[in-house]
């Protein structure tokens, strides 16, 4: 199976202008457990996922002395339950663009996060509703794909409160994310997909942050979390062809 859009710079560049990057950073885990329907276009219909803890918060981030135009569209992310034996996803190969080159090939396996549109705030504040379009996505493991070798430059809404620019590189393929239907919901943005890569953080933490967060499986969260530090990187994608692989 394969499905081809073909290199179309215009429409990248239209779709980028409907999302940011996102800077992802690791949270001290929250457990938590729930069963939802997905559905997206490497599926023939829906399929159950189980989520098993909030593990992510991602953040707009300024790439490069960008600009953030979405300041508060957050995206949590939580850990999937492994698929058992019997019903594994089938490996793909993916080809996409972004900023980074105008062709890349990642191959991937099973799913193991699930991002949600979600608020965010710090402590004395509360969270803001993201703005729509809202999309959520399943990110799929990359099992072999080609390392970005170089240095980016981040600033997200926690740089500039521990008054810092990060500076990280290399960038590892980590995972392929697709839009997807959560419970038969509308897809908010069906084009674009995110190329997220993992790196090491050259430094750690200042000082400790504590946030609250906000979405759909929690419309308030009563604690505050704490950010662990931070782990990787988001760049809006279109997807130019797909296949399973034998």
């Amino acid at each position: 199976m394969a499905a081809t859009s073909g290199k179309n710079d215009g429409a990248q560049h239209e779709a980028e202008q409907d999302i940011d990057h996102y800077k992802f950073w690791i949270l001290n885990r929250m457990g938590f457990r729930r069963t939802v329907d997905t559905r997206g276009q490497f599926d023939v219909g829906p399929r159950p996922r189980t989520t098993i803890g909030l593990d992510f918060i991602g953040n707009p981030v300024a790439k490069d002395r960008g600009t953030i135009q979405f300041p508060d569209r957050h995206l949590t992310g939580y850990t999937l339950e492994p698929p058992i034996p019997s019903v594994p996803e089938p490996r793909r190969r993916v080809v996409f663009s972004n900023q980074f080159a105008p062709a890349t090939e990642w191959h991937i396996g099973d799913p193991q996060l699930l991002l949600l549109p979600a608020g965010k705030s710090f402590p004395d504040g509360k969270p803001a509703e993201p703005t729509p379009p809202l999309t959520h996505y399943l990110c799929y493991q990359v099992l072999r794909g080609e390392i970005e070798g170089r240095d980016v430059q981040l600033e997200d809404q926690f740089d500039k409160y521990l008054g810092v620019t990060e500076t990280e590189g290399p960038l590892f393929p980590a995972f392929f994310a697709v839009p997807v239907q959560k419970n038969g919901e509308p897809l908010g943005n069906a084009q674009v997909h995110l190329a997220i890569y993992r790196f090491q953080p050259r430094t750690g933490l200042s000082s400790p942050i504590s946030i609250r967060t906000s979405d759909q499986f929690i419309p308030l969260l009563p604690i505050f979390l704490t950010v662990v530090g931070p782990a990787m990187l988001a760049v809006p994608s279109i997807k130019l062809e797909w296949e399973e692989e034998p």
